[in-house]
């Protein structure tokens, strides 16, 4: 681990944990479209939409 990342409260470590495995889901459900409809990252509201 680096020093940098040992700075950081545990807190935003745990949440960075866990969009990082969201995003590896909904990036899973981008190859095949979720229930027919494409997901797009929307920058706006900082999440992900179909």
């Amino acid at each position: 681990m680096t020093g940098t990342r040992l700075k950081k409260p545990a807190v935003l470590l745990w949440r960075e944990g866990k969009n990082a495995r969201r995003r590896s889901v909904i990036g899973a459900q981008i190859d095949r479209p979720f229930s027919g409809r494409p997901v797009s990252w929307c920058p706006v509201s900082g999440r992900w939409q179909a």
